[in-house]
């Protein structure tokens, strides 16, 4: 149970930050050189699939201008079309292990309760 918390908070605070990169125009390779890490990290992240560590996490937050906040708001959780906009497919396809991994989960929940 505590880890699908962290797997729901991992889900937030990627979305979370698709939403400001999206916001700014950015790629993920734009993110990526502004922040110090690879594409492939930022991708993880947004995808929630990685919690980032602290200095990253800072640099992101620092490249977006996004206040610690907003990493957790729900103000900002993207609709499920907008889950589905990707950059290329291979992002499709990781969106939609995530969003099948979700739904199983909230179909296991719903049994338990």
């Amino acid at each position: 149970m505590q880890n699908e918390r962290v797997e729901d908070l991992c889900l937030i605070v990627g979305s979370n930050i698709k939403h400001f990169r999206l916001k700014k125009n950015l790629r993920q390779a734009d993110l990526a050189v502004l922040a110090g890490i690879t594409k492939t990290t930022v991708s993880n992240i947004e995808l929630g699939l990685v919690w980032p560590e602290y200095d990253s996490l800072k640099a992101i937050m620092n490249s977006l201008e996004m206040l610690p906040s907003d990493l957790t708001s729900q103000a900002f959780r993207e609709s499920e079309t907008e889950l589905n906009v990707a950059e290329d497919s291979s992002e499709k396809v990781k969106l939609k292990r995530v969003e099948r991994k979700r739904n199983s989960g909230a179909e296991l929940d719903s049994k338990h309760h």
